[in-house]
């Protein structure tokens, strides 16, 4: 791959093979109609499980989990599979609703008695009960480095009147109450949005 700039974009990246994933045939399509490739890079679009990536190991230079992460049933498999798929030295890099300890830890309490605290027809379940320290632990024991943890919350929370609006119009008022308490949760800074960066160590001696 190679750097290219121009005077429209601080930079952009040139000669990328991408790949897209989604477990709903109707998104994969979806984004076949709206998303082109750039400059000389291709995009090759893929119905398959992110927990159960179909791509060779070590194949893959960087992962990019936007807005997804928790709703895959689990993040351990996923984690695994990021690992097994990434050459050394390549990068994950997710987005995710963070909890502060005491919050995850209601949170794994509630779910173990009533399944997830977050759930609705329309979006399916969301689990936010991973925080801090147990991303870096599990991040660990599946051969990954935590390099850097952003909390990007002011940034989002405008999006939730924005998502209001788009159930009110498609008339599913029921999936707005979700999002209100994790709208709520956020602005008390008891759920942080954060961006969360991990590498896959080279190998000593290499």
């Amino acid at each position: 791959m190679r750097l290219r700039r121009n005077h429209c974009l601080n930079q952009i990246w040139d000669g990328l093979a991408l790949t897209g994933l989604n477990l709903d045939g109707r998104q994969i399509e979806r984004a076949r109609q709206l998303v082109q490739p750039r400059a000389a890079n291709t995009i090759d679009w893929i119905v398959a499980d992110a927990c159960a990536l179909p791509l060779a190991p070590a194949s893959v230079d960087l992962v990019l989990a936007v807005e997804c992460i928790f709703h895959f049933p689990s993040r351990q498999a996923f984690l695994q599979e990021v690992q097994r798929v990434l050459r050394p030295g390549g990068r994950l890099v997710l987005s995710d609703f963070v909890p502060c300890r005491p919050l995850a830890i209601l949170l794994r309490v509630l779910q173990s008695l009533r399944g997830a605290p977050f759930s609705n027809g329309t979006y399916g379940p969301i689990d936010c009960r991973w925080d801090q320290r147990r991303y870096a632990s599990q991040a660990k024991l599946h051969g990954l480095e935590l390099r850097n943890d952003s909390d990007i919350t002011v940034h989002t929370l405008p999006t939730y009147a924005v998502v209001r609006e788009l159930f009110d119009a498609m008339g599913a008022a029921s999936a707005v109450r979700d999002p209100a308490r994790i709208e709520q949760l956020s602005r008390l800074g008891w759920l942080r949005y954060r961006i969360l960066s991990f590498s896959k160590p080279i190998a000593a001696g290499r």
